[in-house]
């Protein structure tokens, strides 16, 4: 189809902001595998304060860099479609939880209850630890998604000039192409300040739509006809068969799943983590505390050195700042608990 010269540019903007998100993710997750590695019992529980606070200030920097890229990209693309009503300064502000509040070290101890259930039922020793791997780095890609996904609405819902928006393909940056969940959810529009809803590895980008201008609308035509044509046959008829469905996931939002499937409820969620509350208030209270002051621990051993690199000119405010008011709230936990 015949295209407005804007949306070649808008086309290259896409394709470098997927290699520089790629690049994020990909550093993020090489950064979160050695932490594993490190372990030397990744079930062991002495260890694990350490791990989750390194682990949890590795990837809320990687958070924070993705934004900075959606929100760069976005600009860019809001440039070229005339749009000049965003305000200055910083759009993109990613809360310090992205799962519905629940904190980011309680995310990255479910590796290690994965390895210790797979023990427990006699699983060998390397096939658990690899479960707990890959749980591990799963857990890291969809926590990124969350933050690209969050980016995009807090740049969006900041213009008038923006009716909603679009996730646009790009096929080629998947393994294997996009998946039928993206490809009949790609006519769907969101509203500029609604969360779209994701999937496991998800590499679909966003398109803003302008007044009557919609390039991703016209990029995912270009693409669709594309991947049709090289699927070919039963294979293509399958991904046009394909029907999805939105849930609302207790702690990630709205998610996109097959027809038939389902996650817990945001209630069912809830309940969960009330009830591990409860019983963590009772059968862990001094483990907690002892938690707690190892990972206080850990922080002021880092705090120092990310302040030594920001006096000799590196840029670590985002970090630093998160750190620091980690150990506000680790101290305020404490003196609760006193």
């Amino acid at each position: 189809m015949t295209q407005p010269p804007a949306d070649a540019a808008i086309a290259t903007l896409a394709t470098q902001q997927a290699a520089a998100q790629a690049a994020v993710t990909g550093q993020a997750l090489t950064m979160l595998e050695a932490l594993w590695g490190a372990l030397r019992d990744p079930a062991a529980t002495a260890q694990l304060p350490t791990f989750t606070v390194h682990a949890a200030s590795l990837l809320r920097s990687a958070q924070l860099a993705a934004g900075q890229i959606t929100e760069t990209f976005l600009r860019q693309v809001l440039a070229l479609l005339g749009v000049d009503d965003l305000p200055s300064g910083q759009l993109v502000q990613l809360p310090t939880s992205l799962r519905q509040g629940v904190p980011m070290e309680d995310v990255l101890v479910r590796p290690a209850a994965t390895v210790r259930y797979l023990r427990s039922i006699d699983t060998p020793p390397d096939v658990a630890e690899a479960a707990g791997r890959a749980r591990l780095l799963s857990t890291a890609q969809t926590d990124l998604e969350l933050a690209v996904r969050q980016g995009a609405v807090d740049v969006f819902s900041r213009s008038k000039r923006v009716r909603g928006y679009r996730r646009v393909l790009r096929p080629y940056l998947s393994e294997g192409g996009s998946c039928g969940l993206c490809i009949v959810a790609s006519d769907r529009i969101y509203g500029r300040a609604e969360l779209m809803p994701i999937h496991a590895k998800c590499k679909c980008s966003v398109l803003p739509i302008v007044g009557r201008e919609d390039p991703g609308m016209r990029l995912n035509t270009d693409d669709l006809a594309d991947l049709y044509r090289d699927a070919g046959g039963t294979a293509a008829a399958k991904l046009k068969r394909t029907r999805y469905r939105v849930e609302q996931h207790g702690e990630l939002g709205p998610i996109l799943v097959r027809q038939g499937h389902s996650f817990r409820s945001a209630d069912d969620a809830a309940d969960d983590l009330k009830r591990r509350r409860v019983r963590r208030a009772s059968e862990q209270a001094a483990g907690q505390t002892t938690s707690l002051r190892q990972q206080l621990a850990v922080y002021e051993d880092t705090i120092p050195d990310l302040e030594r690199r920001a006096r000799a000119g590196e840029d670590v405010s985002a970090p630093l700042a998160w750190q620091r008011a980690r150990v506000a709230e680790i101290r305020r936990q404490l003196s609760a608990a006193a």
